[in-house]
């Protein structure tokens, strides 16, 4: 009898530890977080959303949570989590376990994917989600909350209930029948992808293809600016880029013969700006495209960038780079980073006498907030080098007055790659960068342009 009250008993605990086994999901995660949403401290970080389907509290003392092999790399503190709760852990590094605030784990989500386990005390595995590919400020998660369907959100739900809709998957990249390069001649580009059903979006001015952006977007600028007190002060201008639904081969040609559009808007607070150049300049092509179909993730873009001239790669001496990103990012007026802006206007009127040398702008902002996303291609003896995308700021100090400003370019894992892997500099033995500037030679800008 007491062998049968035994059994009896152990199955009860069993078919307990079953059934909460289905009460507590990870529901949510998110890998490359930067503009979702911010930790306790007011950074983004990627987090992990654990969900109660049940309708008992679930004590989580003793779980674990990790990104790899080692099931208890963090564990949990006695913290209870409620029948229908959503809770927020921040994958930080900062490994906080005070049940009474804001929870962080001693470990960082990889943007490239990493398996995520949640486990039970003794060891056994409550939940797991295998490793993927998350676009940057995009989640993956249960659809809706606590289904066994899992889709990308392009709008992530942290703390809340998840939606019913997003996409399964996520399109390949469509195909160049050229490659970038230096090219004598003109040419005919086509651009495919195996999918039938998929439109390709693509554009002509270095912009991110967006859907939003067909028919053109645009912005305003600005090209004069009260230098000296009691001078009139400029009006807004309208410039515009735009996306293009892909229909036909695209005609690459030399298009150096073209207005000059973006170096002719002023970087300066000057009232007369000046022009570096002010003669057309020689132009490339950038051609950025990518797929996209109801249902499925747009595929990443696909950026080229092509140069027609006689000389081929021999016109320059030495390495080419070319910088592509919404134009907006650099010119617009209220927050873009290369110009003199809404920040001067604003110092004029509360400095109505000031000296403009030291005056606010646009282009002294920094920090994080100011960094943009762009693209780097970096071309050597006519071969490109480098292809991937970047973080972009501007550098330096007093030479951010000077039309021809400093860059600095980030690589990181969100954007796709965490390292520039080539060797730039003679004589050094480095192959692999996390920064690199390019400048615009400093005090000695007038004389030698870059350096």
């Amino acid at each position: 009898m007491k062998l049968q009250k035994t059994i009896f008993f152990v199955s009860l605990l069993f078919l307990f530890f079953s059934v909460e086994a289905q009460n507590i999901v990870i529901n949510e995660i998110i890998t490359s977080n930067s503009t979702v949403n911010t930790d306790d401290d007011g950074s983004y970080e990627d987090w992990v959303e654990l969900y109660n389907t049940g309708t008992e509290i679930i004590n989580l003392l003793g779980y674990g949570l990790s990104d790899n092999d080692n099931l208890f790399k963090w564990t949990f503190p006695n913290y209870s989590i409620q029948p229908g709760e959503h809770l927020l852990i921040w994958c930080s590094n900062k490994n906080r376990t005070n049940p009474d605030f804001p929870l962080h784990t001693n470990f960082a989500i990889s943007a490239g994917g990493e398996t995520i386990s949640l486990t039970y005390p003794d060891g056994t595995i409550a939940d797991q989600i295998p490793a993927i590919v998350i676009p940057q400020n995009f989640s993956y998660g249960r659809a809706p909350s606590g289904s066994s369907t899992f889709l990308i959100f392009q709008e992530p739900t942290p703390g809340t209930l998840n939606p019913s809709e997003g996409a399964a998957d996520e399109l390949s990249a469509p195909q160049f029948s050229v490659n970038s390069g230096f090219y004598t001649d003109g040419f005919t580009l086509t651009i495919s992808h195996p999918d039938p059903e998929v439109n390709i979006l693509y554009s002509l001015d270095g912009s991110e293809p967006m859907a939003e952006n067909l028919g053109g977007k645009s912005y305003l600028y600005k090209n004069q600016y009260e230098e000296f007190p009691g001078q009139e002060t400029g009006e807004l201008l309208e410039e515009s880029f735009s996306t293009l639904i892909y229909t036909n081969p695209i005609e690459v040609i030399d298009r150096s013969e073209l207005p000059n559009k973006i170096s002719s808007i002023s970087s300066t607070f000057h009232q007369n700006p000046f022009y570096t150049p002010d003669f057309p300049v020689f132009k490339g092509t950038v051609i950025r495209a990518k797929a996209i179909k109801e249902g499925s993730l747009s595929s990443e873009t696909v950026t080229k960038t092509y140069f027609i001239s006689p000389e081929e790669s021999n016109r320059y001496s030495i390495p080419v780079v070319s910088i592509s990103l919404d134009e907006e990012h650099f010119f617009e007026y209220e927050n873009g980073i290369y110009v003199a802006g809404k920040d001067f206007d604003d110092w004029r009127t509360n400095n109505p006498d000031g000296n403009a040398l030291w005056s606010d702008a646009n282009y002294k902002r920094s920090g994080d907030e100011t960094e943009k996303k762009a693209h780097f291609s970096f071309f050597k003896n006519g071969n490109e080098i480098i292809n991937q995308n970047i973080g972009l700021r501007i550098n330096g100090g007093f030479t951010r007055i000077s039309p021809n400003k400093s860059l600095r370019l980030y690589a990181r894992s969100e954007y796709g790659s965490s390292t520039f892997n080539h060797t730039f500099f003679e004589n050094s033995s480095y192959s692999s960068f996390k920064r690199l500037i390019l400048r615009n030679s400093g005090n000695d800008l007038s004389s030698t342009y870059f350096r």
